[in-house]
């Protein structure tokens, strides 16, 4: 589907759509041979026909706005925030937010760090406004270096209370996704899933997409086989995530959302595109959720 039919689609959709579908994205900077990488960018997404799309390492200078022109083609809201401040002129790269429904609010906050290891990491919120209700979206990307997981469990810590204090009083629950540069065996990744404990953290928790598929699916985003990441000498691993809030209603917050379930999650952007280009050294998750409310699961202690 090209850019021009998917945007045209967007005038048919139903009032209720069967589901919603995020989309997580790394889309490496301006690196590379940015110009067809982002034709590649333009001919995945058009052909996820995605909802909600969150987005890492998106680019703005005198050449536009990556997530601006990205938008444009594909028919949808956007949201961009830069990470470091910097000199005009000069190529920023932040986070970004597109989605097929108005955008009624936003927010941001800078994710705590040590001066030495400042690398601009922030989460952007949008509240979108669409036919299944109010959806509570996010998108974030933590300090990149493996050795720095006690950097990253801080901005975990900090992700969890503001994407719990922008969530509350929406029947749909929260959607995180984002580049966590961290393996979900990490203690940052444990400690949104609920599996480890720390200090001054919002009682809640989520669920990983991922999670959801038939065990032994690797799910690689960081892929060796990808011509962009080359012999850059890590290993193969997943590092990129879709998250979703667990049920509003649930006290204990151990049950999924009866809205808001996941229905299926996949990989994109983990092969050359239509154009024979690589989009980025990451691939995207997906994700879609149920609109629908489920039958009441059996009790269970």
């Amino acid at each position: 589907m090209t850019a021009a039919e998917f945007s045209a689609r967007r005038q048919e959709q139903p009032a209720q759509p069967e589901h919603v579908r995020a989309v997580s994205w790394n889309l490496w900077s301006k690196y590379g041979d940015w110009r067809r990488r982002r034709e590649s960018m333009i001919d995945t997404l058009a052909g996820l026909d995605a909802d909600l799309v969150g987005l890492q390492e998106v680019w703005s200078d005198g050449d536009g706005n990556l997530a601006a022109y990205l938008a444009d083609q594909l028919g949808m809201h956007w949201l961009w925030q830069p990470a470091l401040a910097g000199e005009p002129g000069q190529t920023q790269s932040g986070n970004a937010i597109l989605s097929r429904w108005p955008i009624l609010d936003q927010a941001e906050l800078r994710l705590p760090v040590p001066a030495d290891r400042d690398e601009g990491r922030k989460v952007l919120h949008g509240l979108i406004g669409g036919p299944v209700g109010k959806i509570p979206f996010f998108t974030t990307h933590l300090n990149a270096p493996f050795a720095q997981s006690a950097i990253r469990t801080r901005q975990a810590v900090a992700l969890i209370n503001f994407v719990t204090a922008h969530s509350a009083g929406h029947s749909f629950p929260p959607i995180i996704t984002g580049d966590f540069n961290a393996e979900p065996d990490s203690d940052e990744i444990r400690l949104l899933l609920g599996k480890t404990s720390c200090p001054d953290v919002a009682e809640t928790c989520f669920f990983d997409a991922w999670a959801f598929l038939d065990a032994g699916v690797p799910g690689w985003t960081w892929d060796r086989a990808n011509p962009l990441v080359g012999t850059r000498g890590q290993p193969n691993t997943r590092i990129d995530y879709i998250f979703v809030g667990t049920s509003p209603t649930d006290i204990h917050h151990t049950a999924p959302p009866s809205r808001g379930h996941v229905q299926s999650a996949f990989l994109a952007g983990n092969q050359a595109s239509t154009t024979g280009t690589w989009a980025s050294d990451h691939a995207a998750v997906v994700a879609d959720f149920s609109v629908r409310d489920r039958a009441p699961a059996a009790t269970f202690l």
